[in-house]
């Protein structure tokens, strides 16, 4: 990964580089922030730019028999440790060493994967974590010679999940690093690491992406998008690249529960019973996953009305659709209602959630939307 391939961070990468470039780079380093920022992006171009035959002034140089290794993230100095999962009828969980292909193919797709997206890829709902035995080979592998390059890097993706066995290992060699060892650890939750670990790493906070940088790369990888849904997928990701994909992914989904949401708040303005009837038992025959769903997406609608009612435009994050329904509808959702059609939609999916009957729930709900739209401001 080189530096110029990770989105934003301009200041960041610029400290990172002085730092190997002093000859005084600490022998551990903790990138420190919310998913999705370019944690093990950064951390990957920092290793890839160490171990670079001919580095450039800002970049590792792409071209060398080390950067061409880095990029398959193949290099025999470079070592990839992650939380796992112990397949259900194993003696024993793997080893990362065991796993390190389809990590890094799962990295070389998306460099801001998150641990959630990992765990689902190699278990069905378990929680991945690190093993009692990976911390004895952290050991082993520090212990090893490097092959060709001037350092032997240790990239530790999410040490948090780490438990105490494991955490003394590291703790151990962190304490005592072998020379011309680097150790790059990539956290979400840095505070769940033992206090011991860090303080002996050097922290680099990552910060969110900054929207002109996401615009940007949005732009050049995406141009069959829009300006104005560029804008909107950069609003809503808050800095987090992985969450933008998310929501790209999404969108046709996101479409369907808007085209929903539209029809409710029509049918709750002026309710017909037997439509009422028949919507309620057209939404309520879906499945019950989806319902909820929905339900969540119609009260993230709701605020954002709410605020566009207030016209506090910076802080409203609706899409081109959602904005040109607004402009008719945030008139009926003010300081006077607002708080109790929260609560309506609240308590009609928390019903679902207990296995109520669907469509009693939407029919009660919408009866009494209509009651709280037609309240005055």
């Amino acid at each position: 990964m080189l530096f110029s391939e990770v989105i934003g961070h301009s200041t960041l990468k610029q400290r990172l580089i002085r730092m190997q470039d002093s000859g005084r780079a600490p022998h551990a380093l903790l990138f420190s922030g919310n998913q999705g920022v370019g944690k093990l992006p950064l951390a990957l171009a920092y290793a890839q730019r160490l171990c670079c035959q001919h580095p450039t002034s800002d970049d590792a140089c792409g071209q060398c028999a080390s950067c061409r290794q880095f990029a398959k993230l193949s290099h025999p100095d470079l070592h990839l440790l992650f939380p796992l999962v112990k397949p259900e009828k194993a003696k024993e969980a793997p080893l990362c060493s065991e796993m390190a292909e389809d990590f890094a193919s799962a990295v070389l797709e998306n460099p801001y994967i998150s641990i959630d997206q990992w765990s689902a890829m190699i278990s069905d709902g378990k929680v991945a974590r690190y093993y009692d035995k990976e911390g004895d080979e952290i050991i082993r592998q520090v212990n090893l010679k490097s092959y060709d390059a001037p350092y032997k890097v240790m990239v530790l993706w999410c040490p948090e999940r780490m438990d105490e066995t494991a955490s003394n290992h590291l703790l151990k060699v962190l304490e005592e690093p072998p020379s011309n060892t680097v150790f790059l650890l990539v956290s979400d939750f840095p505070q769940k690491i033992i206090g011991t670990i860090r303080s002996r790493v050097q922290d680099v906070a990552v910060p969110p992406i900054a929207d002109e940088d996401m615009l940007t790369t949005l732009a050049q990888q995406h141009p069959e998008l829009d300006e104005a849904q560029r804008t909107f997928f950069v609003r809503n990701a808050h800095g987090n690249w992985n969450a933008l994909l998310n929501s790209m992914e999404e969108n046709e989904d996101e479409m369907e529960y808007f085209n929903e949401f539209q029809s409710m708040m029509r049918h709750a303005y002026r309710p017909l019973i037997l439509e009422v009837k028949n919507w309620s038992e057209q939404v309520g025959g879906r499945k019950r996953t989806w319902v909820v769903t929905f339900l969540q997406k119609s009260q993230r609608l709701i605020r954002e009305n709410f605020v566009f009612h207030l016209q506090l435009n910076p802080i409203v994050y609706m899409n081109e659709a959602e904005t040109q329904f607004a402009t008719r509808f945030a008139q009926f959702i003010h300081a006077n209602n607002i708080e109790k059609i929260m609560n309506e939609l609240a308590l009609a999916q928390a019903q679902i959630e207990q296995n109520a009957n669907m469509k009693i729930v939407l029919f009660d709900m919408i009866l009494k939307l209509y009651s709280l739209l037609a309240i005055k401001e």
